[in-house]
Protein backbone atom coordinates (compact mmCIF):
# COMPACT_ATOMS: atom_id res chain seq x y z
CA UNK A 1 0.00 0.00 0.00
CA UNK A 2 1.23 3.48 -0.85
CA UNK A 3 1.74 5.82 2.08
CA UNK A 4 3.22 8.72 0.15
CA UNK A 5 2.49 11.45 2.70
CA UNK A 6 4.24 9.47 5.44
CA UNK A 7 7.15 8.61 3.13
CA UNK A 8 7.58 12.31 2.35
CA UNK A 9 7.49 13.26 6.04
CA UNK A 10 10.07 10.59 6.90
CA UNK A 11 12.36 11.66 4.05
CA UNK A 12 12.25 15.31 5.20
CA UNK A 13 12.97 14.29 8.79
CA UNK A 14 16.02 12.34 7.64
CA UNK A 15 17.35 15.16 5.39
CA UNK A 16 16.39 18.27 7.35
CA UNK A 17 19.96 18.71 8.60
CA UNK A 18 21.31 19.37 5.09
CA UNK A 19 22.94 22.74 5.79
CA UNK A 20 23.06 23.71 2.12
CA UNK A 21 19.29 23.39 1.62
CA UNK A 22 16.67 24.58 4.11
CA UNK A 23 13.46 22.52 4.07
CA UNK A 24 9.92 23.02 5.32
CA UNK A 25 7.17 20.43 5.36
CA UNK A 26 3.40 20.91 5.55
CA UNK A 27 0.61 18.34 5.45
CA UNK A 28 -2.85 19.40 4.29
CA UNK A 29 -6.01 18.93 6.30
CA UNK A 30 -7.29 15.41 6.73
CA UNK A 31 -10.94 15.99 5.90
CA UNK A 32 -10.57 16.54 2.16
CA UNK A 33 -11.11 13.95 -0.58
CA UNK A 34 -7.46 14.08 -1.76
CA UNK A 35 -4.96 14.85 1.00
CA UNK A 36 -1.65 16.42 0.09
CA UNK A 37 1.69 17.44 1.52
CA UNK A 38 4.27 20.00 0.39
CA UNK A 39 8.01 20.27 0.90
CA UNK A 40 9.62 23.66 0.36
CA UNK A 41 13.32 23.96 -0.43
CA UNK A 42 15.41 27.11 -0.12
CA UNK A 43 19.01 28.07 -0.79
CA UNK A 44 20.64 31.46 -1.27
CA UNK A 45 20.04 31.26 -5.01
CA UNK A 46 16.91 29.12 -5.54
CA UNK A 47 13.49 28.15 -4.25
CA UNK A 48 11.85 24.80 -4.85
CA UNK A 49 8.77 22.84 -3.92
CA UNK A 50 7.28 19.40 -4.23
CA UNK A 51 3.58 18.77 -3.76
CA UNK A 52 2.33 15.20 -3.51
CA UNK A 53 -1.22 13.94 -3.24
CA UNK A 54 -2.05 10.64 -1.58
CA UNK A 55 -3.32 9.46 -4.98
CA UNK A 56 0.21 9.71 -6.42
CA UNK A 57 0.16 12.98 -8.35
CA UNK A 58 3.40 14.93 -7.91
CA UNK A 59 4.26 18.48 -8.96
CA UNK A 60 7.79 19.79 -8.43
CA UNK A 61 9.52 22.99 -9.46
CA UNK A 62 12.73 24.92 -8.84
CA UNK A 63 13.08 28.63 -9.55
CA UNK A 64 16.41 30.52 -9.63
CA UNK A 65 15.84 33.70 -7.63
CA UNK A 66 17.97 36.15 -9.68
CA UNK A 67 16.81 35.09 -13.14
CA UNK A 68 13.44 33.40 -12.50
CA UNK A 69 14.69 30.50 -14.64
CA UNK A 70 13.02 27.17 -13.92
CA UNK A 71 15.79 24.55 -14.29
CA UNK A 72 13.55 21.74 -13.06
CA UNK A 73 9.82 21.19 -13.52
CA UNK A 74 8.23 17.81 -12.88
CA UNK A 75 4.60 16.80 -13.28
CA UNK A 76 4.10 13.07 -12.86
CA UNK A 77 2.23 10.31 -11.10
CA UNK A 78 4.25 8.03 -8.84
CA UNK A 79 3.18 4.45 -8.29
CA UNK A 80 5.62 3.40 -5.57
CA UNK A 81 7.19 4.93 -2.48
CA UNK A 82 10.57 4.53 -4.21
CA UNK A 83 9.33 6.66 -7.12
CA UNK A 84 8.48 9.49 -4.71
CA UNK A 85 11.86 9.22 -3.00
CA UNK A 86 13.52 9.45 -6.41
CA UNK A 87 11.71 12.75 -7.12
CA UNK A 88 12.62 14.11 -3.67
CA UNK A 89 16.28 13.17 -4.20
CA UNK A 90 16.32 14.68 -7.69
CA UNK A 91 14.98 18.03 -6.47
CA UNK A 92 17.32 18.11 -3.46
CA UNK A 93 20.33 17.27 -5.65
CA UNK A 94 19.46 20.03 -8.15
CA UNK A 95 18.96 22.53 -5.32
CA UNK A 96 22.46 21.75 -3.99
CA UNK A 97 23.91 22.31 -7.50
CA UNK A 98 22.44 25.82 -7.85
Amino acid sequence: MLNLLEVMAQWVAEHRLDHRVQMTHHVGVADVPKRSAVVGFETESALGSIAVWETGEVEAEIVVVDTLDRPLVISTVVTTNADLIEVLERVARKMREL
